[in-house]
C-alpha cells in the first residue's frame, strides 16, 4: 500500500483554489468578529468562505446561494429556529458545481412541522450540488411526534459521525456513515396519543448506510400506528430507490407496538397503491431487529444479501492523516481516490462527488481476510488549508476484473 507525500497531495489540490476568507461569527462580539448573527454571515457569503461559528446560541436562517462555503463550529455552538419558520437552517443551492460543508454544529428545531436542517437544490434529482455534514447533532425538541431532524432534497449528501432525529432524503444520493438516526417515541400530548416515527425515510434516492444505527421510535404499547426503522416511499413511474446497509449497521424496528396494530417490519415500502420496486441490499454483518411478532421486510421490496463495496472517511486534522477505509470482498483489489469536492457525476451507477480526471490515488491494496484496507493521506499543518472540503471514492475489482465503486465520502480539513 502506497501513501502520497503531503506536498504531492493536499497541497496540490489547494493550489487550484482561489484565496478564501475566514469569516468569524460570534454572538458575544469577541475579538476578530465579522458578524454576530448567522443571517449576517450567510447573507454576505462569498465563494470559498470558511465561516467559523464560535460558541454560543444562534438564531437560524435561510440562504439561497450560488457559492460554496464551509460552516465550522468552535466550542459547540447551538443553532435554534427563528419564530414561525419552516426550518431552523435552510440552505438552497443553485449551481451543479457547488459544495457546502457543516461541521461541529448542534441544530435544533422546536415546533411541529419544523425541520432542524433543510438542504436542497434547484435541480430535480441527482447529479446535483453536494452537502457534507460532519460531527453534528441535528435534533427536534418538538413536544409533538413530528420530531424531524434533516431533510435533503435533490442533493448529494454525506453524513458522517452525526446524531439526528428522523432523516428524510428525496431524489438524492446519500452516504450515512458512523451515525445514529433515532425516530421519536410515541407520547401523550394535549390529550392525544402521538405515533412514533421512523429513523430514515427514502424517496427516489440512492442511499448507503454504513457502520450506523437506525432506531425506530417506540410505541410504548400505546394504541398508535407503530414504526418501522427504515421507510421507502416509492411510487410507480418514478425511479425506484436503492438502499445498501453495510458493515456493522444495526436497524431496529418499534420495540413495543400496541396490541391493536400489526407489528411493523424493520424495512417497509409505504406506497401501497401502484408502488415501484425499490432494492435493498445488506451485508452479512448487518443486524436487523424486528418488532415483537414482526418481520424483517415488508412487501414490494427486492432484498438481497451480499458483500458491498463501501468507504468511510475519518476526520481530517492538519498535521495528521486523513484515513480512508475501503471495504469489499477479501482478495479483491481496492483503491481510494480523492480530490476537491466538485463536479458531481454518476460513474458505473454510483454517485461520485469529485472530478475523477483530476483525482489523486491514496493507495492500492489487496483486501485482507477482514475485507478492509486503510489508506492514509498526510495533511500538512497549514492554516491556509482549513475549511477545504476533500471528497473521496473507493473502488474494488475482483478476480474477473469486475469493478465496483463505493459510496462517496468527504472530510473538512479542520
Amino acid at each position: 500500500m502506497r501513501a502520497l507525500r503531503p506536498l504531492s497531495s493536499i497541497l496540490l489540490l489547494a493550489a487550484t483554489l482561489p484565496a478564501q476568507r475566514t469569516v468569524i461569527v460570534d454572538v458575544n462580539n469577541g475579538p476578530g468578529t465579522w458578524h454576530t448573527t448567522l443571517a449576517g454571515a450567510l447573507a454576505s457569503v462569498q465563494d470559498g468562505d470558511l465561516i467559523i461559528v464560535r460558541a454560543g446560541d444562534y438564531v437560524g436562517t435561510s440562504v439561497s446561494t450560488l457559492h460554496s462555503f464551509a460552516l465550522v463550529g468552535e466550542g459547540g455552538p447551538i443553532i435554534r429556529p427563528a419564530p414561525a419558520t419552516a426550518s431552523t437552517l435552510r440552505i438552497t443551492l443553485s449551481s451543479n458545481l457547488q459544495h457546502v460543508a457543516l461541521r461541529g454544529l448542534t441544530i435544533y428545531s422546536e415546533t411541529t412541522g419544523q425541520w432542524a436542517l433543510d438542504v436542497r437544490s434547484n435541480f430535480n434529482g441527482w447529479p446535483a450540488p453536494t452537502v457534507h455534514v460532519e460531527d453534528c447533532t441535528i435534533r427536534s425538541l418538538s413536544t409533538l411526534n413530528d420530531q424531524v431532524g434533516l431533510q435533503a432534497t435533490s442533493v448529494g449528501l454525506t453524513l458522517q459521525r452525526c446524531t439526528a432525529s428522523t432523516v428524510q432524503v428525496i431524489a438524492s444520493a446519500v452516504s450515512i456513515v458512523e451515525s445514529t438516526l433515532q425516530g421519536a417515541d410515541a407520547r401523550i400530548t394535549t390529550g392525544f396519543a402521538q405515533r412514533p416515527l421512523t429513523a430514515l425515510d427514502v424517496l427516489r434516492s440512492q442511499v448507503w448506510v454504513c457502520d450506523s444505527t437506525l432506531r425506530a421510535g417506540a410505541s410504548m404499547a400505546l394504541n398508535v400506528q407503530p414504526a418501522s426503522a427504515l421507510a421507502i416511499v416509492d411510487e410507480i413511474f418514478r425511479p425506484p430507490s436503492h438502499v445498501a446497509l453495510c458493515g456493522t449497521t444495526t436497524v431496529i424496528a418499534d420495540p413495543s407496538p400496541g396490541a391493536g396494530w400489526p407489528a411493523p417490519p424493520v424495512v417497509v415500502n409505504y406506497t401501497s397503491w401502484l408502488p415501484s420496486t425499490p432494492t435493498l441490499d445488506h451485508e452479512p454483518g448487518v443486524t436487523l431487529v424486528p418488532a415483537p411478532g414482526g418481520v424483517l421486510f415488508g412487501p414490494a421490496i427486492v432484498v438481497g444479501q451480499r458483500t458491498i463495496a463501501w468507504l468511510a472517511a475519518g476526520a481530517a486534522t492538519p498535521g495528521a492523516n486523513l484515513e480512508l477505509r475501503v471495504h469489499g470482498a477479501p482478495g479483491d483489489t481496492a483503491a481510494a481516490v480523492f480530490g476537491l469536492a466538485t463536479f458531481p457525476q454518476s460513474v458505473l451507477g454510483a454517485p461520485v462527488f469529485l472530478n475523477l480526471a483530476g483525482a489523486l490515488t491514496a493507495g492500492i491494496a489487496t483486501l485482507p481476510g477482514n475485507g478492509e484496507s486503510l489508506f492514509a493521506v498526510p495533511v500538512p499543518n497549514l492554516p491556509v488549508l482549513r475549511g477545504l472540503l476533500v471528497a473521496a471514492t473507493g473502488v474494488t475489482a475482483d478476480a474477473t476484473g469486475a469493478i465496483s465503486l463505493t459510496n462517496p465520502a468527504a472530510a473538512v480539513l479542520d
